[in-house]
Order: C-alpha cells, then structure tokens, then sequence
C-alpha cells in the first residue's frame, strides 16, 4: 500500500487523469477538515435569502424544503445554482 502510494505521489502527472486512486484510510475526512478551516461563512446571496425566509421557514419549516419561488431565484445569477435548484425540483416532484 506503502508503495502505491509513493508512486502516485511521486508520478501526480501521470495518475491525474486515473478513474481510480488507493488513499490513506481517512483521508477524505483529513481532506474536508482542511477545507472547512478555509470557509469564511455563506455568500452574500446566501445569506440575503436566509434573512428575506427566515420568518416563512420559521413559521413552517416544511415550506424550505418545497423548493424556491420565482422572487428567490431573482438573487442568483450563477447558471449553475440555477441548473442545480431546477434538477432538485425534477427530482423530488418524480419520486
């Protein structure tokens, strides 16, 4: 295992494109601690939606689940949170 993972350390070139890797036990959960000390709190848009629902959600806390309406999708441009929230919505309504 040693050796596997010297190699892939040593050729990172070559393994990149590689459909599988061998990692150390736990790594993924060493990997996203690292990532977590790096977050600095939600975005601006996140956190200007959390305050224009958080009396709507606290009243019924089901309604955040039932997906968003047309006046929040106004504050995201990003085209992938947009694709994202669409695939959420197909995906619960075929369930």
């Amino acid at each position: 295992m040693d050796q596997i993972l010297e190699f892939q350390g040593a050729q990172k070139e070559a393994c990149k494109n590689l459909r599988y890797r061998v990692i150390k036990r736990n790594q993924n959960d060493i990997s996203r601690c690292k990532q977590f000390d790096k977050y600095f709190g939600p975005d601006d848009a996140t956190t200007q939606l959390l305050k224009q629902n958080f009396e709507i959600w606290s009243a019924d806390p089901t309604r955040f689940w039932s997906g968003p309406s047309f006046e929040i999708s106004t504050c995201f441009s990003d085209p992938q949170a947009e694709l994202l929230k669409r695939f959420q919505l197909a995906e619960r309504d075929s369930a």
